[in-house]
């Protein structure tokens, strides 16, 4: 009896360990542009290394080459990121080789989660247009500009002026 309570109770512990995650039903996700505006650090960027990365860590360290950032400020292209760990902990997983958009705290760098795996995202255009929306593009009173320039934002503003210009040029000379 004794060995079939410890069997089970050693089945249970590991069953619950392994089990994936998943979000409360009617889970709301936020978009990238959402997590732009939290994450004090966003960047892309490729991982190069992992440490720690074992069953017995529960959270383990990425090192990262930074390919480009889109909010905030990094003097370094190579740094090591702590707290990923495990998708099946609603934590971001990452491996050697991937190139992917990293949403960070600084101070030290560590994943930053504001909603379930949120540390990472594909690096696809929809995902940049999500970074431009987050960066306040275009830019409203309760979102100042950032010190990021947002090539998006001043392409369309000067788009914009250069039609309300040519319109103007247009009915002076054709009188309209």
């Amino acid at each position: 009896m004794r060995l079939l309570i410890v069997t089970l109770a050693t089945i249970f512990t590991f069953t619950g360990f392994c089990e994936s995650c998943s979000p409360a039903e009617g889970h709301k996700w936020k978009s990238i542009a959402e997590l732009t505006k939290l994450a004090p650090l966003v960047l892309h960027a490729k991982v190069v290394a992992t440490a720690n990365r074992t069953i017995h860590q529960w959270e383990y360290n990425a090192t990262l080459n930074v390919i480009q950032v889109y909010k905030g400020k990094l003097n370094e292209t190579l740094i090591v990121v702590a707290g990923f760990a495990n998708s099946a902990s609603c934590q971001s997983d990452v491996f050697v080789g991937d190139e992917k958009i990293f949403f960070l705290d600084v101070g030290p760098f560590r994943a930053r989660y504001d909603d379930i795996s949120s540390a990472v995202a594909t690096n696809s255009s929809e995902t940049f247009q999500g970074i431009l929306e987050g960066l306040c593009c275009p830019y409203t009173s309760d979102c100042p500009r950032p010190k990021f320039t947002c090539r998006g934002c001043t392409t369309a503003v000067t788009s914009t002026w250069f039609f309300i210009i040519m319109l103007g040029s247009t009915k002076l000379f054709v009188g309209w």
